[in-house]
């Protein structure tokens, strides 16, 4: 009986760059935010259209923007394009994304693996042997600003409006270079545009990248607080998106006044559980209690939970007065 030994490669020279593969052979890429990541395929699948809904009002310190910083700033950092559209802010906001910061939990997980061994059996291979993944989790500072070493990492192409011509030109290059166009578009269905002209234009862009869809992925903020409650413009919109996350931050609310929340900064809400692309499986975390908070200049999105109640550790008394007027033996149980 014959048998032919496999020398085919396992993917990961085919994946494109700054991106990975999941066990069920699904090509993703990170956001720069790591804890973000981890909600769902430990990064977002590529191909997809993810939509954030920015909290109000818009600054260069809210969480959405900083949120959207750590995703281009990703992109740069890891050699892929980086298609930029705003109507107002393009220098500005490009010039403010943060700096490759460190990942605190990687050391750990390095020294943790160090271990001492028989010496015949140091130089055998091990049964788990695999191939390392080329792509680490990139965490990023919020206090320091990117310089022009990591700037020129990548390719970026800044634009006030959305020219499907211009996407079409830098999806033909990315997929020349085997990378991953990410477009960004910044309060899109702003006031500025005219009422269904977003949908639309959502819709060519997701024929555009239906056309490669292993080099592109699509994220894009909604200022959803200029719509109403039942606004079918904003329905028709996030109908066209993969995933749908609200940052509602407690800036100028009456939970910033909650000393339970003092650890956080606000809540993440999924408006729309994540799509995974080739299945009908949706990718969702393990609890809808989802919180965020900015902790050592770094942005972490982790499960909710209260803080446990002071008045805990102080036992209380139980009166045994009852109807018997007898008292009670200190022997009696």
């Amino acid at each position: 009986m014959s048998f032919v030994r496999r020398t085919t490669s396992t993917g990961l020279d085919k994946c494109p760059r700054g991106c990975r593969t999941t066990a069920s052979d699904v090509v993703v890429t990170g956001t720069g935010v790591p804890s973000f990541d981890k909600l769902f395929l430990n990064g977002l699948p590529v191909g997809s259209v993810i939509a954030i809904r920015e909290d109000w009002p818009r600054s260069s310190s809210n969480y959405s923007s900083c949120l959207l910083k750590c995703i281009c700033a990703e992109a740069l950092s890891a050699g892929q394009h980086l298609l930029y559209i705003d109507e107002t802010e393009c220098d500005t906001f490009l010039s403010a994304l943060p700096a490759p910061g460190k990942c605190e939990e990687q050391g750990e997980a390095v020294q943790d693996e160090k271990m001492t061994i028989a010496w015949r059996y140091k130089h055998l291979r091990s049964f788990d042997d695999a191939p390392a993944a080329k792509v680490q989790d990139r965490v990023f500072d919020l206090g320091k600003k990117m310089d022009a070493v990591e700037l020129a990492k990548g390719t970026v192409v800044t634009a006030t409006t959305l020219d499907l011509e211009k996407v079409e030109k830098l999806l033909h290059a990315a997929k020349k270079e085997n990378t991953v166009l990410k477009v960004v578009l910044r309060s899109f269905a702003s006031p500025l545009y005219l009422p269904g002209e977003c949908a639309r234009l959502l819709y060519q862009l997701r024929q555009l990248a239906a056309l490669h869809p292993s080099n592109v992925i699509i994220f894009l903020t909604i200022p959803a607080y200029t719509f109403s409650s039942n606004s079918t413009e904003l329905a028709d919109i996030e109908s066209q998106c993969d995933l749908v996350i609200d940052i509602q931050s407690f800036v100028g609310t009456p939970q910033e006044r909650i000393r339970a929340l003092n650890e956080y900064n606000g809540f993440l809400r999924i408006v729309k559980p994540l799509r995974v692309p080739g299945s009908l499986a949706l990718a969702i975390p393990e609890t809808n209690d989802l919180a965020f908070k900015v902790k050592k200049r770094q942005l972490y999105f982790e499960a909710f939970h209260l803080p446990p109640d002071s008045d805990v550790s102080t036992p209380q008394t139980v009166s045994t007065t009852g109807c018997n007027s007898m008292e009670t033996n200190k022997l009696d149980f």
